[in-house]
């Protein structure tokens, strides 16, 4: 077990290194590791030649050196050994070879790393165009569009390329050499491309890149654990072309796979289409998230659920429990055929071709494709007799996928799939334990006071009692989980919520006995009969029915929940916490009589407080004080979303772009923010103007997050929203010592503006703190300009003039030419601007003479396209920071340094 944890442990050093240092030094580490294993050998020579004398006398000790290098059988058998040895020595070889494993798993996970980032799309080629052949892996995934579009939907998959040609010819002469390997490709053609076609396409090229916010999801290196080295999108000219198979095509295995995948969807697609909830039915079964509506993913998202569409650990084992129950079933009728082989065997057996058939059909992505991995270690220890434990051959199958996949430690589902299972299996052991205890105790009492005469009237107890072991041993693990899963959910996203465990602890069971089993079997069932398999399916549909009205029921009470301290939502637990949590739940799910039982009880709830007061409405951001405010600019793309904190108070300055129906701004950027800095409401949004790229998240935080005051200008006025004004100029009021006023639009001289830009909300922030004035005091003040053109600038300058005047200015629509006059930079004297804007976006903002005309008035320019999330604060009549997201590389997949720009990284909590 320590050999296989120190490979583990090495290989997720990557996980935390910044850059990858060591395979620079490879032959260093080789070197370290050849000495550590020749002193482990040394010493081992010594206790056998001590042991057995006659092995001295016969075989030099050279020998055993050259003996020990000369094959890698050998070398295996040796960290294997088992050899007897004084306890003195027996550490000193421990400790050498384990930490000769740990060595080398770390150089070779750093090794597949760098070959990985080696193969990523360079720079030269970003924003290019290439043609690419090659195959379409996977499945296609079919994701709704928002906005003015030709289509509803555009298609997602994968191409693994066999061939790469860049069409610039420059670039085709520096990277002669260049070949990427697996491409993300999205297509707004109306096209029907299908998964196991041979492509010749012209693909825009994109390197790996995310927006990087706090508490935010980094898609970098989400795409980086699933060697994926570039994204692109279809263009039309050249047109694609769709090449024929050839006949080592055809013998492929990943070719064969997709034809039984696609015989199956076409054999059972016209039932499934008659069901009413088809897009979980398809995503359950076949991975094809394509059908799903937006509500219903919102839902699952929202109740923390989501995780059961992606087809994992969870799936293959529920396919494991069918199988099991099938062959368990079978023997009844058939007992002796147990007298020749075991029944573990025989469920192994049975297990292994299901679950990969069942893989087979939700298209065998990464996770499932780990996932029978897994599966396949636990048989072969079966198969093989061995006489592991279940940790042992759970560690094993953790080994085994890090050994095909060493990235796969960067997958958040890699660990939540370990972590629960080992959850699980430490729990149903220490209930079995448990409960198989009392019942010995208890046939042993029946024992003694029992004769021959009344021992078969007792054996109906027996089954009783084993009947109620097996309920409690499965509720015990359901209540594992709804304890353990707070801290996994902390590990892997940074917060955590009550809500979710108790739907997992309601919906897990029922999709494991009902909708997967029936599911699966139908699918089995349609080679013999449709009209089964129909009966099967529309089982599993009735049952999805009740599952959502169960998960809507608990989205609807979620928010008297968390206002009544019912349940609450958890910031990023501290590494010291985090092991003060993992302690405790180990106790608490191991034996009531352990020491300090009642001790871990304590911690974990004061550590996650499942039943406490309410919370205040808003968090206090306790660093500031009145008169003090902060401003945070998120990296939203080419978009624009500000948060402005005062002591007791936050105000959202428009709420970023909406990707898709289920995807924008506010879910995936805004939220997690705000749960992880603990704000539970915000005070005020304004919405600046009706524009997607303003406005896209706006309708997500309105149907789920407390909002006090909407303040709303251009097409955004009719969004119907409760407590909704309209933008006006006469509006102010001040919070803990800041006054908000807004300067733009205004009523009473409102004129004719048919552009939705010149029609934005502008805001100016000012602290009312007094302070004796010095030569680093401020005044505090900011001006949020939205999309504002020229013609609006000069209206600005004739009606205000000198109010103008602000220390910060967000650079007006993102930098475009029709903006930022010279004449209003000069009345506004700003010592910073803000600039949120999308990286090499196809606007071309900023232009390169809105750039000039700030650098020439040395007014530095804070962009998020190459700082990601950026911070000021203003306290004491002094402006700190800016604090950026990418301020230095934390992870060694990140590329930048922006040292010269910022003074430290934008952290949760005090700067």
């Amino acid at each position: 077990m320590s050999r296989m944890l120190c490979f583990i442990a090495g290989v997720s050093t990557l996980c935390f290194v910044d850059t990858l240092e060591l395979i620079t030094h490879w032959h260093y580490c080789l070197a370290l590791a050849s000495a550590l294993l020749m002193v482990g050998t040394h010493l081992t020579t010594d206790l056998v030649s001590r042991t057995l004398p006659f092995l001295s006398l016969r075989m030099p000790r050279a020998l055993y050196h050259c003996i020990a290098f000369s094959g890698p059988k050998f070398l295996v058998n040796l960290l294997t050994s088992r050899v007897s040895r004084p306890a003195c020595s027996a550490g000193c070889i421990a400790i050498c070879k384990r930490s000769a494993i740990f060595l080398l798993a770390m150089l070779y996970g750093q090794y597949q790393a760098q070959m990985q980032l080696d193969s990523r799309l360079p720079d030269q080629l970003d924003r290019l165009d290439a043609r690419v052949s090659g195959s379409v892996i996977g499945v296609v995934e079919k994701r709704p569009l928002s906005g003015s579009r030709s289509s509803t939907y555009y298609q997602r998959f994968l191409v693994k390329v066999d061939s790469f040609t860049p069409l610039t010819l420059e670039a085709n002469k520096q990277l002669a050499d260049y070949q990427a390997k697996l491409i993300q490709v999205s297509n707004y053609q109306p096209m029907d491309i299908q998964s196991g076609q041979r492509w010749d396409m012209t693909l825009r090229l994109k390197q790996p890149r995310g927006n990087s916010n706090p508490n935010g999801f980094d898609y970098q290196r989400y795409l980086l654990s699933k060697h994926i080295d570039a994204s692109a999108y279809l263009r039309q000219h050249p047109p694609a072309q769709l090449l024929e198979k050839n006949l080592a095509d055809r013998l492929q295995l990943s070719t064969i796979a997709n034809d039984i995948r696609s015989s199956r969807i076409k054999s059972v697609s016209a039932k499934i289409e008659t069901l009413q909830h088809q897009g979980l039915i398809k995503a359950l079964l076949l991975g094809d998230r394509s059908a799903l509506t937006a509500d219903t993913q919102g839902l699952l998202q929202r109740t923390g659920t989501a995780h059961l569409l992606a087809i994992s650990g969870l799936h293959i084992g529920i396919a494991v429990l069918f199988s099991a129950s099938m062959i368990t079933l079978l023997l009844l009728f058939f007992p002796s055929v147990m007298n020749f082989i075991p029944r573990s065997l025989l469920i192994a057996a049975a297990a292994l071709p299901i679950a990969t058939f069942y893989a087979i059909l939700a298209g065998l992505s990464i996770s499932t494709q780990r996932a029978l991995i897994m599966l396949v270690s636990f048989c072969l220890v079966l198969f093989l007799r061995r006489n592991t434990g279940l940790y042992n051959t759970l560690l094993l199958a953790g080994v085994v996928v890090l050994l095909i996949d060493p990235l796969a430690v960067l997958s958040a589902g890699f660990w939540f799939s370990f972590a629960a299972v080992a959850v699980l299996l430490f729990s149903s052991l220490a209930s079995r334990y448990r409960f198989s205890s009392n019942i010995e105790n208890t046939a042993a009492v029946n024992s003694s006071s029992s004769n021959n005469n009344n021992q078969k009237q007792r054996s109906k107890p027996s089954i009783i009692q084993a009947g109620f072991k097996n309920i409690a041993v499965f509720s015990s693990a359901q209540i594992a989980i709804f304890i353990a899963m707070p801290l996994i959910v902390s590990a892997f996203s940074g917060q955590s919520s009550l809500l979710a465990p108790i739907a997992n602890l309601c919906v897990i069971p029922l999709i494991s006995l009902s909708v997967v089993p029936l599911g699966i079997a139908g699918l089995l069932c349609s080679y013999i009969s449709l009209d089964l398999a129909s009966t099967l399916l529309f089982c599993a549909d009735f049952f999805i029915d009740w599952i959502l009205q169960l998960l809507g029921l608990l989205d609807n009470s979620s928010q008297y929940w968390l206002d009544n301290g019912i349940v609450q939502r958890h910031a990023p637990l501290s590494l010291l916490t985090f092991i003060a949590a993992s302690c405790s739940i180990m106790i608490f799910l191991g034996r009531s009589a352990m020491p300090a039982y009642a001790a871990a009880v304590v911690i974990w709830l004061s550590i996650f407080k499942p039943f406490s007061s309410p919370q205040t409405a808003a968090a206090t951001y306790k660093d500031l004080n009145n008169g003090d405010f902060s401003i945070l600019q998120f990296d939203v793309g080419q978009g624009s979303a500000i948060l402005i904190r005062t002591r007791h108070n936050n105000l959202l300055y428009d709420t970023g772009p909406s990707y898709s129906d289920l995807l924008n701004a506010g879910n995936s950027i805004i939220e997690p923010y705000l749960r992880a800095a603990n704000i539970n409401k915000l005070d005020t949004i304004i919405v600046s103007h009706g524009d997607n790229d303003h406005a896209g998240g706006a309708d997500y935080l309105y149907k789920h997050w407390p909002v006090d005051q909407w303040l709303l200008g251009g097409r955004a006025k009719q969004l119907k929203f409760r407590q909704a004004n309209p933008c006006d100029r006469q509006q102010s009021w001040v919070n803990d010592g800041v006054k908000f006023e807004i300067l733009y639009p205004d009523k009473n001289n409102q004129q004719i503006i048919n552009n939705e830009n010149d029609r934005s909300c502008v805001l100016k922030i000012t602290s009312l703190k007094k302070l004796e004035p010095s030569e680093t005091s401020s005044e505090g003040s900011v001006l949020l300009t939205g999309d504002i053109s020229h013609k609006v600038e000069r209206q600005l300058l004739a009606a205000l003039g000198l109010q103008l005047k602000a220390d910060t200015l967000l650079v007006p629509h993102h930098g475009s030419i029709s903006s930022s006059s010279p004449q209003l930079l000069a009345a506004v004297k700003a010592n910073r601007a803000l600039a949120s804007l999308a990286y090499k976006n196809r606007y071309g903002h900023p232009h390169p003479r809105v750039i000039e005309r700030y650098l020439s008035r040395n007014i530095p320019l804070y962009r998020s396209d190459q700082l990601g999330a950026v911070e000021l604060i203003f306290r004491d009549g002094k402006w700190q920071g800016p604090y950026c997201m990418r301020y230095l590389p934390k992870h060694f997949w990140q590329r930048f340094d922006n040292t010269n720009t910022c003074i430290g990284p934008l952290k949760l909590g005090k700067k």
